[in-house]
């Protein structure tokens, strides 16, 4: 009985976050941006359906309750990837039932398979035998030193910015960064040492820690322009409200979180006659990267795949454009050279592979998750989860392979292991 009002409550979030989503993209959102692709060609009932059941299907399989990292991901990469990338793309396609929707079907096994990750057997992953005091050294002196080469780089920035204003402010800091450790440095500093600041000031009640994370995060900010930026506090304070003591309905909280948020921004919206809220959080976070899922689709089924030849790889193959794959999806669809139309880690492996790519990404995403999950079964759960918030966010508008080597999640999985020596050492004693 408990398992059926859970999965009712949870069916009825998915079909209120869809119909705000509709909303907003319908009557705020499309009116202002159909000049920029971001149409309505007003799908019918029967095609928004099938788009919402194709939505609904994973609560079948769904666990609220989460007790391993890989399942706080399942949530992230279900609510704020797999259901735009369902229900979104309706309004930019002619025909939203053509070959597309084999691509929804493959997303559909993918999700599947990441959440079968949190069934399977750790494995026995074996601690270096060294001092947690020489860890939180050696994490203290990486702080410290990713802020000098951020310094020494870009100088010191602290400062109010408007949404409005970053555009300006993003394109200095690429332009200056470009290719740099310091823009690495950057990242790291934002996605990993920074929420983790916080995460254990949180968890051992140290407002020193949490103040200096926030702060330090604002100053990342002021330097970049970037949002998620300037969002990822509340994103990290979110996380762990919603993961709480033990794990209990992460599902049913943070679904009604994000549908709350979505709720609040058209209610905002509504009452002062703007499109602002709607513009900054639900138009970028979950309705364009689902859109660009469908346009990378057609651009990538008319034209040659990638095979990777503008990453790592590029001396290995022979990459048929002259940008990445983001610039010629802005190119293509915004008509605007310098638009980086970044889609989310199955759109991109798209891009590289077809459909095949979309399944293998997806179960190298699972063999991580499953080390990861095996390394934090020895460390604290909130801290291993709080170490892999922000990489796994960035996959909604990255590729895996930016995500794990730019974003920060190889560098969450060595210091989740480093993290796991104390414990460890004394139970080997």
């Amino acid at each position: 009985m408990k398992l059926r009002v859970e999965k009712l409550v949870l069916v009825i979030g998915v079909l209120f976050y869809i119909a705000c989503l509709y909303i907003g993209y319908i009557y705020f959102i499309s009116p202002s941006y159909s000049y920029y692709s971001l149409v309505n060609l007003h799908p019918s009932g029967s095609v928004k359906a099938v788009s919402v059941i194709l939505a609904l299907i994973p609560i079948i399989w769904s666990e609220s309750t989460v007790t391993r990292p890989s399942q706080v991901v399942y949530w992230l990469l279900y609510i704020l990837v797999f259901i735009p990338s369902m229900v979104m793309p309706d309004f930019v396609r002619e025909n939203p039932l053509d070959s597309f929707i084999f691509y929804k079907l493959v997303l559909l096994g993918c999700l599947a398979i990441l959440a079968s990750v949190g069934k399977w057997k750790n494995l026995k992953i074996y601690p270096l035998r060294i001092k947690q005091a020489f860890v939180r050294t050696l994490l203290y002196i990486s702080w410290f030193g990713l802020f000098g080469l951020i310094f020494l780089k870009f100088g010191f920035h602290f400062r109010m910015v408007n949404f409005y204003d970053v555009y300006d402010i993003r394109a200095d800091y690429h332009e200056e960064g470009k290719g740099s450790i310091a823009a690495y440095a950057m990242n790291w500093q934002s996605k990993i040492f920074n929420p983790l600041l916080m995460g254990i000031g949180i968890i051992n009640k140290k407002t020193m820690f949490i103040g200096i994370g926030i702060v330090s995060q604002l100053i990342i900010f002021s330097t970049t322009g970037q949002k998620s930026i300037a969002f990822s506090t509340l994103f990290i304070l979110g996380i762990l409200w919603c993961v709480g003591k033990k794990g209990k309905n992460f599902g049913v909280r943070f679904l009604y979180s994000i549908c709350l948020l979505v709720f609040a921004c058209l209610a905002l919206d509504f009452l002062t006659g703007g499109i602002q809220y709607t513009e900054i959080m639900t138009r970028r976070l979950m309705m364009v990267p689902g859109i660009l899922s469908s346009f990378y689709y057609d651009f990538f089924t008319a034209n040659s795949q990638t095979h990777l030849g503008y990453s790592i790889f590029s001396s290995f193959v022979d990459y048929p454009y002259d940008a990445n794959p983001p610039f010629l999806i802005g190119e293509a669809y915004f008509n605007n050279l310098e638009a980086s139309a970044n889609a989310n880690l199955w759109a991109d492996a798209f891009s590289a592979f077809g459909l095949w790519g979309v399944a293998v990404y997806t179960g190298i995403l699972a063999l991580i998750l499953w080390i990861y999950d095996s390394i934090a079964k020895h460390n604290h759960f909130l801290i291993s989860v709080v170490l892999l918030a922000m990489p796994i966010w960035s996959l909604i508008d990255s590729s895996l392979i930016t995500t794990f080597l730019t974003h920060g999640l190889l560098l969450a999985i060595i210091i989740n292991y480093l993290l796991t020596a104390k414990k460890q050492i004394k139970e080997q004693k």
